[in-house]
């Protein structure tokens, strides 16, 4: 009878299962890894992306005069700083108890009462609670 070198047998075979998982383990690595730097990426681009949104929601804007439309008299428009106040800038500036409309993004439109639209704007473009202020145009 042969003898049989069951010793040998055995660690061929816990090689071979070891050397046939050690492409699949690669590959999972790689895999997984691949995912992981396309998420970031995705997360990245989203980030920027709402971060200059958010700029450009917060800063930088200006009331401007629009080409070919009539101003509308007895009210202007004003964009108000994210910290200051909507009654105390009008308070500051002589226009307190004026009838105000909330339009959403800090931009209010406030009632002239009969008074200058050019001299309001003057005075509320200098106040420090404003980003802009300016006239209100209608087609």
């Amino acid at each position: 009878m042969a003898e049989t070198n069951y010793d040998a047998t055995s660690d061929t075979g816990v090689q071979d299962s070891k050397q046939d998982k050690r492409p699949l383990h690669t590959f999972v690595t790689v895999v997984a890894t691949v995912v992981i730097i396309v998420l970031i990426l995705l997360l990245w681009r989203g980030c920027a992306t709402y971060q200059e949104r958010g700029v450009a929601l917060l800063g930088g804007r200006e009331i401007v005069e629009v080409e070919g439309l009539e101003k509308l008299d007895g009210s202007v428009a004003v964009w108000l700083r994210p910290d200051a106040s909507i009654v105390e800038v009008l308070e500051r500036n002589g226009l307190a108890g004026r009838r105000h409309t909330h339009l959403g993004e800090g931009t209010y439109v406030i009632d002239t009462a009969g008074e200058n639209e050019n001299d309001i704007v003057r005075r509320l473009d200098k106040d420090p609670g404003l980003h802009d202020a300016g006239f209100i145009y209608s087609e």
